[in-house]
């Protein structure tokens, strides 16, 4: 499974440090993995069906075991039930409505961008029955086959252009911290910089082959932009990557 959402959960879970143990599913294994273990959907299609999504956590408490589905729902149980007193918060008081705007954005400009440049690529990692199962669902989903999302030619430079004109904005946001410019408020991680660096995580993992020679994936352009910032700010993650 391989996802922004996936990977910002996971790193939350390393910087609150929390035990854990990763499950690996095959796509199409999900659904049937998840009823029987009694997860609920993530929600509900207009056909009134579940949908069933990762990630979701099962937190193995003396009361029973508590199934928790969506990123955003499961970085707001884990910092309620599992805070950690030696580090900042991921929520510092008074501050989670600017990093839900923060988030939003993110998703919005990075999604649209990264639905064209990285989505199409996810099946080169999957195994088999996996990789199946998302060209068929994605193409349910856009409208068109995989392979057909990846834009060419001046469409292809039109995307790279949007992203890096969006993070020249986002670079100015930070850049308003003065001299502790490295995350979104200033010298200490939060969830939003979780958030983005989960985004690059994707931007890094899948590969990539379209943008030449020297792009192997579509963070290799992106960790130049704006002076190098955002491979800096990825270094600060170093050491919550690990999966167990």
């Amino acid at each position: 499974m391989f996802s922004n959402s996936w990977h910002a959960s996971r790193l939350l879970i390393n910087y609150l440090g929390i035990p854990y143990k990763t499950r690996w599913l095959s796509y199409p294994d999900i659904e049937p993995t998840f009823k029987e273990l009694g997860i609920p959907p993530s929600l509900i299609k207009p056909d009134g069906s579940g949908h069933y999504s990762c990630p979701s956590i099962t937190d193995h408490t003396p009361s029973g075991p508590n199934h928790v589905t969506d990123s955003a729902v499961i970085a707001d149980y884990l910092v309620a039930n599992y805070p950690r007193t030696d580090k900042p918060p991921v929520f510092p008081t008074g501050t989670k409505a600017a990093i839900k705007l923060l988030t939003d954005d993110l998703f919005n400009n990075l999604i649209s961008a990264f639905v064209k440049l990285v989505l199409p690529m996810v099946p080169k990692l999957l195994d088999p029955r996996s990789a199946e199962y998302f060209h068929y669902t994605r193409a349910i989903r856009y409208g068109k086959p995989l392979d057909q999302l990846y834009p060419a030619g001046p469409e292809r430079d039109a995307v790279w252009a949007s992203l890096k004109a969006y993070f020249d904005r986002l670079a100015s946001i930070y850049d308003q911290n003065d001299e502790s410019d490295v995350f979104f408020l200033g010298d200490h991680i939060t969830y939003a910089d979780i958030f983005l660096a989960s985004a690059f995580i994707w931007a890094k993992t899948i590969p990539s082959d379209r943008d030449g020679p020297d792009v192997n994936c579509v963070w290799d352009k992106i960790k130049g932009w704006n002076g190098g910032r955002w491979e800096r700010f990825m270094h600060e993650f170093d050491s919550y990557l690990q999966v167990y």
